[in-house]
């Protein structure tokens, strides 16, 4: 388990000169946090942006350096220091996808220059435009907090402490920068509070000073999306059909008229329990939704075993833990072979479904192995030696029964075979008490294939006011309506659409089909007519001839505003559920040297 949290200190005032050049590598010590946020496409070649810097001046963190990582392909950041009338010096590397960065070493008021490029496998980045610093004295503020929030709900950020020489002092006030659009800052306390519209990472600066010297540190915001259903982004258009025409079906692809607002990533864990499905956060974690996705997607969770069941009883935590090993084919087991530690990104707490990332006592330590909490193990949040414990997704609602179950059944202490070595699994959860002394592999939980889930939306079929009018089906996204022979009037279609939640959003598709019989003739006068069916009543609907000499350009003849009595109206014979009009249009005479168009638009009245 994580040690206690570190107690903020003031630096050490007789340590060397900070970034000395003669032995720069004993001054610094490097640790990397949390990912921010980057807007755009990542590059191959992107240099770092939005490079800022900070100084809370405390032991363990003298400087802070944070930007924005615009590359895709880096082995690792450069971080270069140049002393006040020295030379620039590389002093310590940063692991790919960091973007927070700190050094320790120092003593007061001494100036140097920081900046920081990615390191590529042919060619690096270009030198972020460098930073001068003076360190203060005396005076240092809490750092490395980190708050985890959701769209649309109220968050605050925390209270930091202030360390003074000698101690007992405060700060005169505090300021912000890079406060995100509609949060507020309390200047006598250093809190921010505010509300997130948009999931992602906000990292602002909050500063105190005693009237002589500032100190500075970041405050980092994870906001994950709210949970919601689906939501009807633009509306479904209503369906017009003629029942003779060619073809006779019409089909609509719903997907692009519904969003589901909670999911940008999911992944779908099937079992021999069951599916378990995931939403992940990669706006608020982008790290690890990246490096959990790229196990996945090369088939690495294919056939793991769920290795770990734990109990508070034992662990202090309720888990279901996997991402370890699988099966080797000789009744024992294999590593995952793992990719680079992934960077620390913590901020959401440990609740009941959540999906976070198994890591050992050491900052930025996660690699394969995730867990679910099937209890709120909030003794996990927080703070923590080892950069604390990432929350990066959650099980679906319909998920949880699957954990809970799997969790529930019988666990125990083996000696299994891992590379070649026996090892002791403790809490080696299993579907049932073992037959033999040892469980056999089909015995284990397992994950028989894993994939990204690309269709966040399912749709099928509701409820059709008229089914006697044309056969409708649901297939996949697509909507299907194919008129029944003979057959008009007006349908109202219910389509239900359901996300990875089983949350279902109903929406109501009118659909008109109708047998016009349009027929165009030559007036007893000479100029171009038409003959139609009209519904009576119309239901909803308007109908407008048209008239063209070129079929590009086209006027209004006559539209059922105008009512039956208008002009252009010369026939009107009543059918009892329709009527059979003539329009014509008197504005053309029966030409003789070129071709007059006619055509009816039929649309459904606002």
């Amino acid at each position: 388990m994580p040690g206690k949290p570190r107690k903020p200190e003031l630096p050490d005032q007789y340590l060397l000169r900070l970034l000395e050049p003669v032995k720069p590598s004993s001054l610094i010590l490097a640790v990397t946090m949390v990912p921010a946020a980057t807007s755009g496409l990542l590059c191959a070649e992107g240099e770092p942006t939005n490079f800022r810097a900070t100084t809370p001046f405390l032991r363990d963190r003298v400087v802070e350096l944070a930007w924005e990582d615009n590359c895709d392909d880096e082995i690792h950041y450069a971080i270069a220091v140049r002393p006040e009338g020295g030379e620039w010096t590389e002093v310590a590397i940063s692991p790919p996808n960091s973007t927070l960065f700190f050094l320790t070493g120092g003593a007061p008021n001494i100036t140097a220059s920081f900046r920081v490029r990615a390191v590529r496998p042919d060619n690096s980045s270009e030198w972020t435009t460098p930073i001068e610093l003076t360190l203060p004295s005396d005076l240092a503020i809490e750092s490395g907090r980190f708050v985890g929030g959701t769209v649309g709900e109220p968050l605050a950020g925390p209270a930091l402490d202030i360390f003074t020489n000698p101690p007992g002092g405060s700060a005169e006030n505090f300021s912000v920068s890079d406060l995100p659009e509609g949060w507020e800052f309390n200047t006598a306390t250093g809190v921010i509070t505010g509300t997130p519209s948009a999931p992602g990472i906000y990292r602002p600066i909050v500063s105190a000073t005693d009237g002589t010297h500032t100190v500075s540190t970041f405050v980092t915001f994870r906001v994950k999306p709210a949970t919601s259903g689906p939501i009807e982004e633009t509306p479904v258009p209503d369906v017009l059909l003629l029942s003779s025409a060619p073809g006779g079906a019409v089909s609509l692809d719903l997907s692009p008229h519904f969003r589901d607002p909670d999911t940008s990533t999911a992944i779908r864990l099937e079992t021999n329990l069951g599916e378990v499905e995931a939403i992940l956060y990669p706006e608020a974690c982008p790290a690890h939704v990246e490096n959990l996705l790229n196990y996945i997607d090369r088939g690495d969770y294919d056939g793991v075993v769920f290795h770990r069941s734990a109990v508070i009883a034992t662990s202090g935590v309720d888990v279901v833990q996997a991402g370890l090993m699988k099966p080797d084919g000789n009744e024992g087991y294999t590593s995952v072979v793992l990719d680079p530690s992934v960077v620390d990104e913590p901020a959401f707490s440990n609740l009941t479904g959540t999906l976070a990332m198994a890591k050992n006592d050491r900052p930025n330590s996660g690699s394969s192995q995730v867990y679910f909490n099937t209890i709120d193990n909030i003794s996990l949040d927080g703070p923590r030696r080892n950069g604390g414990y990432t929350v990066f997704g959650r099980a679906t609602t319909g998920s949880l029964p699957i954990l809970a179950d799997m969790h529930a059944r019988p666990r125990g202490n083996y000696e299994l075979s891992l590379d070649g070595v026996s090892q002791t699994f403790r809490d080696l959860p299993t579907l049932a008490a073992p037959v033999g002394e040892l469980p056999t592999i089909d015995e284990l939980h397992r994950v028989i294939r894993a994939q990204q889930i690309t269709q966040f939306l399912s749709y099928r079929l509701g409820s059709t006011s008229n089914p006697e009018l044309a056969l409708v089906s649901v297939n996949g996204t697509e909507l299907t309506i194919k008129p029944i022979p003979g057959r008009t009037g007006t349908t109202t279609l219910t389509v239900e659409v359901s996300d990875l939640d089983g949350s279902v959003l109903q929406v109501e598709i009118f659909c008109c089909i109708l047998d016009l019989e349009f027929t165009p003739i030559l007036s007893s006068q000479g100029h171009p007519a038409a003959t139609f069916l009209h519904e009576d009543p119309a239901a909803g609907l308007d109908y407008e001839v048209q008239s063209s000499l070129n079929g590009e350009s086209w006027t209004s003849v006559w539209q059922s505003t105008d009512g039956l009595a208008a002009t252009p109206v010369i026939g009107n014979v009543d059918l009892g559920s329709a009527r059979r009009l003539t329009v014509e249009d008197v504005s053309i005479t029966s030409p003789t040297d070129h071709t007059a168009f006619l055509r009816i638009v039929v649309t459904k009245a606002p």
